[in-house]
């Protein structure tokens, strides 16, 4: 139940917010920063478990936010054959066919 004063952030919000603290773009990055800096304060003000917690849950969530697939290359198997397939700019094209597009943007 919820108190006076107090707001509840839920794990998926706060992996979402570290995420955009990495990946957001302009303002909205520098703004979900913040936001994070402020819940790691608040965290480590809880106490030591709840501070451990909540850093774990940023940083797995920095970590997998920051991966980017551009240049990607991999050669993968559909029945039975064989394609090489490459990730341009949010796109995967397959080169054996003339660099036509397997996957909407």
């Amino acid at each position: 139940m919820a108190r006076d004063g107090y707001v509840y952030i839920r794990r998926e919000g706060l992996a979402y917010a570290a995420r955009l603290s990495v990946r957001g773009e302009g303002e909205q990055r520098e703004l979900a920063a913040e936001f994070v800096k402020y819940i790691l304060q608040r965290a480590k003000e809880e106490g030591d478990d709840v501070y451990e917690k909540a850093k774990e849950i940023v940083k797995g969530s920095k970590e997998r936010g920051s991966l980017k697939l551009k240049g990607f290359e991999m050669e993968v198997e559909v029945n039975g054959e064989k394609y090489k397939v490459k990730v341009i700019d949010g796109g995967a094209v397959e080169e054996d066919r003339d660099g036509r597009k397997l996957l909407k943007d």
